[in-house]
């Protein structure tokens, strides 16, 4: 029986905030939903909140 990896196992790693490109993201922070996006952060227009951007893998 294969083990769950580590990033899969929600309660040893915690809560992780990503921002999901081309779905609303609303922010943690303030919970207003206008970002600006660069290319591996987020950041809330209006309370500077910044999170990762969820990139999907390339599948060959």
């Amino acid at each position: 029986m294969a083990t769950a990896s580590p990033a899969m196992n929600i309660p040893s790693r915690g809560y992780l905030v990503l921002y999901r490109l081309g779905a609303v993201n609303h922010c943690p922070g303030c919970s207003r939903s206008h970002w600006h996006v660069g290319r591996t952060m987020a950041e809330c227009a209006y309370c500077s909140t910044a999170v990762s951007i969820k990139h999907e893998e390339l599948r060959a």
